[in-house]
């Protein structure tokens, strides 16, 4: 790192991001527990991403003590937008009132959704609308869109260490299904929630190749990477393999060799990484090896029982195609959920079965741009914007063939990373 500046990884405007970056780590430290049996208070943070929920809170409480207002936000909003959320938000209501099975999810569905507006209606204003502090012992010369991903770089490979030492503490003892009783989360699959947007981040600055601190996003990208690959989590490697190549192909012209020959080794080095650490005796670990013993694939197909979870969703969508079931409803009603799966795995066929085609036009009119926004400015200069436009659209991918928007750090994440300054101050 060089000498001549202290790096801080976020400057006083900024500091706000560590709260939902810190919550994934807060969440496997607090739910560590080497016998696999969780309290009630643990079971609840790792069902419903309690530790990204407050991170939410507290940052839409930053947010007010710097002068946000609910009306204040509303009226900054162009006309059309305001209408775009006026829908969404009476579609919700409505769904309320009409929620078939649990009326009580239904409300706490429609508490958590207006949580996520609040949050980015905060993000928003603490980026855009709050004066800048001055700048104290600050490197300039990184953006910070760059300390975000060297933060959370740090932060999602201490997550791996934590995990890779509860698989370790716990070998050989019997009663502990690793792929459920992991600390943090309640499913080895959701890892890659947050896993993803790290690794993303940080191979889109080793694609590019100019960032100073190109080996500490070497090393955080190897952490998420291998991480993945061990857990067996096929969605997030190839989202993320199919965007790294497309935008190579795209912009093959504007990048060094060595950069893509680097990024192939961070590659291969995570692959053989991720088969040297123990793999516990569970089918649904090794992405290596998971096509060789998966009997889980053996009883549902390549795809996980997800295409049969979709097709068993669209006629459930069919039968309630303007205003949807409203949230939480869907493991109750949709029989190939076998009460388990809390969303059909697929973002479109989320939105429609939670909020119909009325709610889903009106929540995507208001996303949609977002995501535009970001290509476009990408092709004015793909070096600069690489990072945000691989995220987001591995993020988006991923989501075509699981539930990544269904839980709150991914969402903070999208805006987080959609909104802050890519360039340096």
């Amino acid at each position: 790192m060089p000498q001549d500046k202290k790096l801080h990884i976020l400057s006083k405007k900024y500091w706000w991001v560590l709260l939902p970056a810190l919550s994934p780590l807060f969440a496997i430290i607090f739910t560590f527990n080497l016998d696999g049996k969780y309290s009630h208070i643990q079971s609840i943070f790792r069902f419903w991403w309690m530790a990204a929920l407050l991170a939410e809170l507290c940052v839409i409480m930053i947010a007010m003590a710097r002068g946000m207002t609910i009306w204040g936000a509303l009226k900054k909003l162009q006309a059309w937008r305001g209408l775009a959320l006026a829908i969404w938000f009476t579609v919700i209501a409505i769904g309320i009132y009409r929620a078939p099975f649990d009326q009580i999810g239904a409300i706490f569905g429609a508490i958590i959704w207006s949580i996520h507006a609040l949050f980015a209606a905060s993000a928003y204003h603490l980026i855009f609308n709050h004066p800048s502090d001055k700048p104290v012992e600050v490197d300039q010369s990184i953006s910070p869109l760059e300390r975000l991903a060297l933060l959370f770089g740090h932060i999602v490979a201490l997550c791996a260490i934590c995990i890779f030492a509860f698989i370790y503490l716990t070998e050989g003892k019997g009663g502990i299904e690793w792929s459920t009783d992991l600390p943090g989360q309640v499913n080895i699959r959701h890892f890659g929630y947050y896993f993803l947007p790290a690794a993303a981040l940080c191979s889109a600055y080793l694609l590019n190749g100019n960032s100073r601190f190109r080996l500490y996003h070497a090393i955080f990208f190897i952490a998420a990477l291998t991480f993945l690959f061990w857990s067996g989590s096929r969605g997030p490697i190839f989202a993320l393999a199919g965007i790294l190549l497309l935008y190579i192909v795209i912009f093959f012209k504007k990048l060094a060799y060595q950069n893509i020959g680097f990024l192939l080794g961070a590659i291969a080095i995570s692959a053989a990484g991720s088969m040297v650490i123990l793999t516990p005796p569970h089918p649904s670990f090794g992405f290596f090896q998971r096509p060789l013993t998966s009997q889980v694939d053996n009883e549902w197909g390549y795809s996980s029982g997800r295409t049969a979870l979709w097709k068993d969703t669209i006629p459930y969508i069919e039968k309630r195609p303007l205003l949807g079931y409203g949230a939480h409803q869907f493991r109750a009603i949709v029989p190939e959920a076998r009460g388990m799966s809390r969303h059909p795995h697929n973002v479109i066929l989320q939105a429609l079965f939670e909020w119909g085609i009325l709610g889903t036009i009106a929540l995507f009119s208001l996303i949609i741009p977002m995501g535009w926004a970001i290509l476009r400015r990408l092709f004015d200069d793909p070096i600069i914007y690489g990072p945000a436009a691989i995220t987001i659209s591995s993020m988006a991918a991923f989501s075509m063939i699981d539930g990544v928007f269904y839980y709150p750090l991914a969402i903070m994440l999208f805006f987080m990373i959609s909104w802050l300054p890519n360039k340096s101050e």
